[in-house]
């Protein structure tokens, strides 16, 4: 997932008059990106399941992941740069809830 994510960031940066190859690009990742959502949403209920997880970071990691699963199902609403910047930040949050899930007693 981080390398998909410098791979984008440095595509913008050289973007300029490749916009429409580096959208396709991204429209072509963007399935890996939401299937890493998945598998980081799935481990953290693995977690979260047994209780020992607070509540305030239940909370978090359901808003990140049910505020991007709808663009993952429907990519179209939105241009495909908009729509990685918002799956890798509702990743970063599963990934930091799953990370502190880890670690609870």
């Amino acid at each position: 997932m981080r390398a998909l994510l410098l791979a984008a960031m440095a595509g913008f940066a050289l973007s300029g008059c490749q916009t429409a190859s580096l959208n396709t690009s991204i429209r072509q990742n963007l399935p890996k990106a939401c299937q890493t959502l998945e598998t980081a949403h799935a481990a953290f209920m693995s977690i979260a399941v047994l209780g020992t997880v607070k509540q305030s970071a239940i909370d978090k990691e359901a808003a990140a992941y049910f505020g991007v699963r709808s663009l993952c199902a429907d990519p179209e609403r939105e241009t495909a740069a908009d729509v990685l910047a918002k799956v890798a930040r509702a990743y970063a949050t599963i990934d930091a809830a799953l990370n502190a899930a880890r670690q609870a007693p």
